[in-house]
């Protein structure tokens, strides 16, 4: 176990330094079936789709723009980067030209305008919030996009890498249905689906690079739980999965797999219901519970924790501690200079003495795998030796995220990756007071917001890291959020397979993988 940690962790932040070598022929044809353990929700790209739908969606819905393996943001249906006019209030979106939809349907700039005008209008849709209210979309000729935004916005061209354009036709024929049936430019082609269980995606004909594509089919698994996941893959029902439970890890190489990986963008923290008290579209008012009422109370729960023994017992050392909701990984944005919490048990004990709460209890909820279990009941442990009694709540994940949307919860375990590094997605997801159906801590600062979002206004890029550090510094603070680590991606894919990768959004990449010739 500690021989394959250490060659991870090399290969995780090794990386690009690591010695070139010549890549494996690669024969064409054949399925794959992949393992997903973040669960398969919506295919609709203006519902908010979970992990899982989007390792789903790079193979058949691709982006404007998106990361490379370095983390910056490279043009992919874009033919260039975008450009702001000089007042910041109008961004130019170039597009490729030559390419179609899965459908046949040509790809310009009218159906890329059609996509933001969903975007923005949909109701419910996530792309509004990063958008912006008020935003117009026009074209300038066949390949250019235009969106008019009414308040300056730097950060939107980060925005612009969750940007799926959607075929005109299919979204005038399915309207809300759009995700049962997705058509979009992509190597693949949807399907069918089996509800929360499987997606099967075929290889395209009308993909612009489909010399490149090398699988006939690809299946997209669900799995309820890490053990169920695990199973699978030493079984071989799955060539690749995209998060590899900590307990198989010493088997993986065993089984005729690879782990690959890399630092990602997400943290893994507890979340702290402090305001949202009836559901997050209803206004944030203060919540009940001894631990939602008292700073001090949330601050001696965190001096309780120590995160190296954390990541150690946890997750046998393949995490990095650290309490930022911005992962090093974001090189541009990360703020080594924010320092957290220290543990401190006997400061811990005192402040909850100091509290005025007798017997404190915290109820913690949370989803109910076998990793986060062990660590729900390291902090359990945790509390306890400090005065605090932590009540475990494990759930179904409909269950979970029922409670978290209602409000109906005192505490919870959650993990998060942003699809940028940019960390705008801070004011538009988690410190937004506007509804943001993952502000489910009910958060509300409302100068930290207006900083935020004055931030997107401005033009040199040290002003805006000035504001961002500050805020990252009220959250620690305020403590909604709790970061414990920053999370490491490990996936496991056949030895017999080539071509996957895993960058620091943290999604698997198959699209252009394939099975390796026979030499």
């Amino acid at each position: 176990m500690i021989r394959l940690a250490a060659a991870f962790m090399a290969l995780a932040f090794a990386g690009a330094g690591a010695a070139a070598t010549s890549p494996p022929a690669i024969q064409n044809g054949g399925t794959l079936s992949v393992g997903v353990t973040t669960g398969l929700n919506t295919l609709d790209p203006d519902h908010n789709p979970g992990v899982g739908s989007r390792e789903v969606l790079r193979t058949i819905c691709e982006t404007l723009y998106d990361n490379s393996s370095r983390g910056e943001i490279v043009p992919l249906l874009a033919s260039g980067p975008a450009t702001f006019s000089k007042d910041k209030l109008t961004v130019t979106i170039p597009l490729r030209k030559g390419i179609v939809f899965n459908d046949g349907t040509p790809f310009n700039a009218q159906a890329v305008a059609a996509t933001f005008q969903r975007d923005i209008t949909l109701p419910g849709s996530s792309r509004a919030q990063v958008l912006g209210q008020g935003t117009t979309v026009t074209t300038n000729g066949s390949y250019d996009v235009v969106l008019h935004l009414a308040t300056p916005n730097v950060a939107l061209g980060y925005g612009l890498v969750n940007e799926r354009p959607m075929s005109p036709a299919q979204m005038d024929k399915l309207g809300t249905g759009f995700g049962s049936d997705p058509i979009c430019v992509g190597p693949f082609m949807f399907q069918s689906q089996v509800s929360g269980q499987s997606v099967t995606v075929v290889r395209s004909p009308y993909y612009y690079d489909k010399q490149d594509v090398h699988l006939d089919k690809i299946v997209f698994q669900s799995y309820a739980s890490d053990l169920a996941a695990a199973s699978a893959l030493e079984a071989g029902d799955v060539q690749a999965l995209d998060q590899v439970p900590r307990d198989v890890l010493a088997g993986v190489e065993q089984h005729g797999f690879r782990v690959v990986g890399s630092l990602s963008l997400g943290f893994t923290a507890i979340e702290i219901n402090l305001g949202n008290v009836s559901g997050y579209r209803d206004p944030y008012s203060r919540a009940a519970g001894e631990i939602a009422s008292s700073p001090q109370l949330r601050e001696a729960f965190e001096m309780a924790i120590d995160r190296k023994t954390l990541n150690r017992v946890v997750y046998g050392g393949l995490n990095v501690p650290g309490c930022t909701l911005i992962s090093p990984a974001a090189t541009d944005w990360y703020d080594p200079t924010i320092r957290c919490t220290s543990y401190d048990p006997a400061g811990a004990r005192k402040l909850v003495q100091e509290s005025g709460i007798a017997n404190p209890t915290v109820q913690l909820s949370y989803a109910s795998d076998v990793q986060t279990q062990l660590l729900a009941e390291f902090l359990q442990a945790e509390e306890q030796a400090v005065g605090i009694n932590l009540v475990l709540n494990p759930l179904d994940g409909t269950t979970l995220g029922a409670r978290e949307g209602a409000g109906t919860y005192q505490a919870d375990l959650f993990s998060f990756t942003p699809v940028k590094s940019d960390p705008d997605w801070l004011y538009v997801f988690f410190l937004n007071t506007n509804g943001s159906p993952l502000n489910l801590a009910g958060y509300a600062d409302p100068a930290l917001t207006r900083d935020l979002v004055n931030s997107r206004k401005a033009v040199n890029p040290q002003d805006r890291r000035t504001v961002v550090n500050a805020a990252q510094r009220v959250v620690i603070a305020d403590r909604a959020y709790i970061v414990l680590d920053h999370i490491l991606n490990r996936a496991a894919v056949s030895s017999k397979l080539a071509g996957v990768q895993v960058f620091s959004d943290q999604y698997l990449r198959v699209a252009f993988a394939g099975w390796k010739a026979a030499t």
